[in-house]
Parts: C-alpha cells; sequence; structure tokens
C-alpha cells in the first residue's frame, strides 16, 4: 500500500445536525471521563475575551453542571490531559521567554 486510505464509497445520504456549540473562541479542549463524569479539559489563552487573568490558564469543565474548576497553571500552553486508573494527568509545557514552541 503507498499510504494512502483506500478510497470510501458513500451509500445514502447522511444527515448531520448541529446540537449547539460550546464556545467558538475556546480552541483547545479535550474530552476526560473521570470517576464516571465527563469534564471538558480547557486551554484558556491569554486574548480569550473572558480571561481576565491576562494570563493563559487550564481548567476542567463539569459537562453536566457546567461547573468550572479554579484555573490553574497560570503562563503554561499546550496541555493535554487523560484519565486512568482512577488517576488524572494533565501534562503541559513552558515555553521560555522568546522562543516559539
Amino acid at each position: 500500500m503507498n499510504g494512502m486510505l483506500p478510497a470510501v464509497r458513500v451509500v445514502g445520504k447522511e444527515e448531520g445536525r448541529t446540537l449547539g456549540t460550546i464556545d467558538l473562541l475556546m480552541v483547545e479542549t479535550t474530552p476526560v471521563v473521570f470517576k464516571d463524569r465527563l469534564y471538558r479539559f480547557e486551554y484558556v489563552r491569554d486574548n480569550y475575551h473572558a480571561n481576565e487573568t491576562g494570563a493563559s490558564y487550564f481548567r476542567f469543565i463539569d459537562v453536566s453542571s457546567g461547573n468550572a474548576t479554579p484555573a490553574f497553571a497560570k503562563g503554561f500552553h499546550l496541555g493535554c490531559a487523560f484519565a486512568d486508573l482512577g488517576f488524572c494527568r494533565k501534562d503541559l509545557a513552558q515555553p521560555k521567554p522568546g522562543r516559539l514552541v
């Protein structure tokens, strides 16, 4: 195989429905299931319209209630989160000033 995916034949017409929008300007979110609850792990950019801190940060949003955890890892970027064996792990990066990541 040449590394390309095989062609897919579409049978019938599928319809998609928009069920809602969370936030158009929240550009990085990751769904995480932790202790049987669904959360969104969010990276809040420093220039996000609702960010009043002036620094980037991360938070978890409980999808059922809409409640957010307190902000953490202020000034960090490029986060990811996953849950395994009853633990929730977050990996974050803090670039050095003037350096592109």
